[in-house]
């Protein structure tokens, strides 16, 4: 390709690689931000009210017949998740005093954890999230029962603590531990609020350079199941949108519809995918075929022949390159071929070119197979347009508008990794590269 060429090409690729007009139909595009909800105010609230002591030890009360005294202390909450569940355990050491008056007259005593190691006891509790219909976390809470690592059967007496002993942790300890979780994980999980905001502000043009702005035009909001990762509770928030570029001063004040019902989808990995219309206008392409066949002389059976007028119009979908020959030969070809986007080289190019004469010239009639041969493969070679560098640029361009979203009280943070160009279509006024700007978008509290 000649330097000639490549200078008209990208001349007109910085006025005409735009997208199409706003009235055309924006395709929907789903859009997956990644939320992570933090655990650990919940695990700051259980440390703090959770107490660290249980005891009863300053005086005896009843237990199913006989008197107890104990005393019980925690150790540090452990938490571990599985799935959508939370799952919270500590190991409780603990000494416990009984006696019981027998036949009105004997009283039998017994202790465990008195003068010697403390007896143990492991205490879990789960709490599966989910999602409740006014957009925030759901909790159920289950408490499990005991494990008593070296139970407290004082057997010549007849006498069983770890009842009391399991009771008395029971409603100090875990009770508490429910009514934290219960009351925290609501409000923790409150996604109403940055789903509002998301939807409102994801309803505002976002402008771009050069005049141009995007607008993301949300139709639906979803949400997948939380998953629990660490110490964190992992969900999605997605938009389904239909993205579009819109040239000049987008219209203001328009209504932004209230946020829609909660809708609960599958899981996703999080992404990006924003369509793209880029237009190739057939006078820009008609321009820089001008550049690079007229005036530019053909040797062809010992004779010159040299195009004098290049025209381009669409038709059925193809293009449609039409020449002027003059020279010894004169006369009109006309080629048609369909275009197509090629990966490796980032050009467009003209595919199966159909070659048709017009003229009077009786030599060039009976010669025209090898000048047709001759003329389609100049014409195939010369009708490329590179747009590599001015996709890049373009999604460059996109990335960095999108790294300026801001969306209090959560940061939005997006990557563009590349461009997928899907199908060339022919229009009345341009050929038409529909391209998908692949990536990914993650949303976080801040």
């Amino acid at each position: 390709m000649t330097a000639r060429f490549r200078r008209g090409a990208a001349a007109l690729l910085l006025a005409s690689l735009v997208p199409l007009h706003a009235r055309a139909v924006p395709e929907e595009s789903a859009i997956a931000l990644g939320l992570t909800v933090p655990l650990a105010p919940v695990m700051a609230a259980l440390e703090a009210r959770i107490p660290q002591e249980v005891r009863q030890d300053r005086s005896w009360h009843d237990h199913d017949g006989f008197q107890v005294r104990y005393a019980a202390r925690r150790g540090p909450l452990d938490l571990q998740v599985q799935g959508n569940v939370l799952v919270v355990r500590t190991l409780v050491g603990y000494w416990v005093q009984a006696r019981k008056t027998v036949l009105n007259k004997l009283t039998v005593r017994g202790s465990c954890g008195v003068d010697e190691p403390s007896r143990g006891v492991l205490l879990t509790l789960t709490s599966r999230f989910g999602l409740r219909p006014d957009w925030r976390l759901a909790v159920e809470t289950t408490i499990h029962p005991p494990q008593f690592l070296n139970p407290c059967r004082m057997t010549f007496a007849g006498i069983d603590v770890t009842g009391a002993v399991a009771r008395a942790l029971h409603e100090k300890l875990w009770q508490e531990a429910r009514e934290v979780i219960d009351r925290e994980a609501p409000r923790l999980g409150d996604l109403q609020v940055p789903a509002t905001l998301a939807w409102r502000r994801l309803h505002r043009p976002i402008p771009m350079e050069n005049g141009l702005w995007l607008e993301l035009n949300p139709v639906s909001v979803w949400v997948t199941q939380p998953v629990a990762d660490g110490r964190a509770v992992q969900l999605l928030l997605g938009l389904t949108a239909r993205p579009s570029l819109r040239e000049g001063v987008p219209a203001e004040g328009l209504p932004v519809p209230p946020l829609p019902p909660l809708r609960v989808a599958p899981a996703v990995v999080p992404s990006l995918e924003l369509p793209a219309r880029l237009a190739l206008p057939h006078g820009d392409a008609e321009r820089v075929l001008r550049s690079a066949l007229e005036g530019r002389p053909l040797e062809w059976a010992g004779r010159m022949v040299t195009p004098t007028r290049v025209r381009l119009t669409a038709e059925g979908g193809k293009l449609a390159v039409e020449a002027t020959l003059s020279g010894l030969v004169s006369g009109t070809v006309r080629l048609a071929g369909a275009p197509e986007y090629d990966g490796e080289t980032g050009e467009l190019f003209l595919r199966d070119l159909d070659y048709t004469l017009r003229t009077e010239d009786v030599d060039l009639q009976r010669l025209d197979r090898g000048l047709h041969e001759l003329v389609r493969g100049v014409v195939a070679q010369r009708s490329r347009w590179p747009l590599r560098e001015r996709i890049d640029e373009w999604r460059a361009r996109v990335e960095r508008s999108l790294g300026e979203l801001v969306l209090p009280p959560f940061t939005l943070q997006t990557r563009l990794v590349e461009v997928r160009p899907s199908a060339v279509r022919v229009t009345d006024t341009a050929t038409v590269l529909d391209a998908v700007l692949a990536g990914e978008a993650r949303l976080g509290l801040e």
